[in-house]
């Protein structure tokens, strides 16, 4: 070979023996692409193949405000391809999530990826166009490190839609001036109309592309129907015997076990009252769900529960196990020591008549009864005759009458002698404008 560089000869050779010039480019390609892991010369990275920096935070509910707010101070930082669609964004998210944050992360519940305005997002927005990386960071026109995208489970999600609905039925004369002329500004403009419209819109495709999360509530309301259909057929086939048995069932009721039986007979069977809570929720969130679904239907029709992340249907086990630890909650929460809690709050919100409602459907449908209550306090509610100005011991509890003969037997002689001398301890003032403190039997010093 005849060497370029150097101009020498060197046969049968695949590189110059005197300057090396083909060994030095072969080893040079060899070190650049296995130690330093780069690239030859002419290949370019794809740019669907590249890896960008987001960041993704979580969206929670705010009982007070009805709205979603994001965990302040809560955010991962995900490097994902460009070419990421929004399942495989949320899927990346939701695994970040999880080893970052185990104690933020609900493994029983189903996570949905919102953009910064709350929407799910499935399409680019303001368009029906699926939802990538690359094509919205374009939409947005952001640096890929300025986009925040966020996890909220389901549950909060549907919730917070359900009370945006709640919103708009009620009536909006109290609103204050700032909210009236936000809105009047809002529906002026072009901007407000498409908002809108693309609201309405997400609605719509949220509710036809979450088929799976939506599975079990669909399994549950089918075997509702059954159940239904077949207490409709034995209803038909009992109505004559019910009918000629109705003299005879009035005179059976001559005790609480026949009455809490005719009252069972009268539930609703065409009809459910559907219960979907979680299973470690609290009480007050219990009550609001079952003041909000006693608006869609009433509490006469047969109560059906399902725990939300649980695949079971409930065939009567689900609602008494709902019921127990309600009518427990109630009476360690709303009935301390057996005598309703002076609240102000839980009147107006109306939690003692949705007390009375869960109650009363715990009794007819084979749930506990409420043991919690004192039996003068029962006699004080169910007897109409009872004048609240004239009260006597009768009507107090065994606790409070402990603690008034308690406040009697303190008041002997001798302590209330006490009370008064330490009342009648005054202030002598001396001539020389200073003084000192003396009681009756004392005289000021000198």
């Amino acid at each position: 070979m005849y060497c370029t560089n150097c101009g020498s000869d060197a046969e049968n050779c695949k590189f110059c023996r005197t300057c090396g010039k083909e060994y030095k480019t072969a080893n040079g390609k060899q070190w650049n692409s296995k130690v330093k892991g780069g690239k030859a010369k002419g290949t370019k990275t794809s740019a669907a193949d590249q890896e960008m920096l987001i960041y993704i935070g979580l969206l929670e509910r705010n009982e007070k405000e009805h709205v979603l707010k994001p965990k302040r101070g809560k955010k991962v930082a995900l490097r994902i391809p460009t070419s990421a669609n929004s399942s495989l964004v949320r899927q990346k998210a939701e695994e970040k999530w999880k080893a970052n944050y185990r104690n933020l992360y609900e493994e029983s519940q189903t996570y949905l990826l919102l953009n910064e305005d709350g929407q799910q997002v499935l399409f680019l927005p303001g368009t029906s166009e699926l939802f990538s990386l690359k094509r919205y960071q374009k939409e947005i026109g952001k640096d890929y490190n300025r986009i925040h995208l966020y996890l909220c489970t389901f549950e909060d999600y549907r919730n917070t839609l359900d009370d945006d609905d709640d919103i708009d039925d009620e009536d909006t004369s109290h609103s204050t001036s700032k909210y009236a002329k936000v809105e009047k500004e809002t529906a002026l403009t072009k901007i407000g109309e498409q908002v809108k419209q693309d609201k309405q819109l997400a609605r719509e495709l949220e509710r036809q592309f979450n088929q799976e999360v939506l599975q079990d509530q669909k399994i549950f309301e089918n075997q509702a129907v059954q159940e239904r259909n077949h207490s409709l057929a034995q209803q038909e086939m009992g109505t004559e015997q019910s009918t000629s048995g109705q003299s005879a069932t009035e005179t059976m009721l001559t005790d609480h076990v026949s009455v809490v039986k005719e009252l069972s007979n009268r539930v609703d069977n065409t009809g459910q009252f559907s219960m979907v809570v979680r299973r470690v929720s609290s009480f007050t969130r219990r009550i609001n769900l079952w003041q909000r679904e006693s608006k869609r239907t009433i509490p006469e029709k047969c109560l059906r529960v399902h725990f939300t992340g649980e695949d079971g249907i409930d065939s009567g086990a689900m609602n008494k196990e709902f019921l127990a630890q309600v009518i427990l909650d109630m009476g360690n929460i709303m009935f301390p020591g057996g005598t309703p809690v002076n609240s102000t709050y839980n009147v107006q919100n109306g939690y003692f008549q949705s007390c009375g409602e869960i109650v009363a459907v715990s009794l007819v449908q084979g749930g506990p009864p409420p043991c919690f209550l004192e039996e003068c306090v029962y006699d004080t509610l169910v007897n109409p005759e009872t004048d609240l100005n004239n009260l006597n011991e009768k009507h107090i509890t065994p606790e409070e009458r402990k603690m008034l003969e308690s406040i009697q037997n303190d008041l002997d002689h001798e302590k209330v002698t006490g009370y008064a001398e330490a009342v009648s301890w005054n202030y002598d003032e001396n001539g020389d404008g200073g003084g000192e403190i003396s009681s009756p039997d004392r005289t000021p010093t000198e």
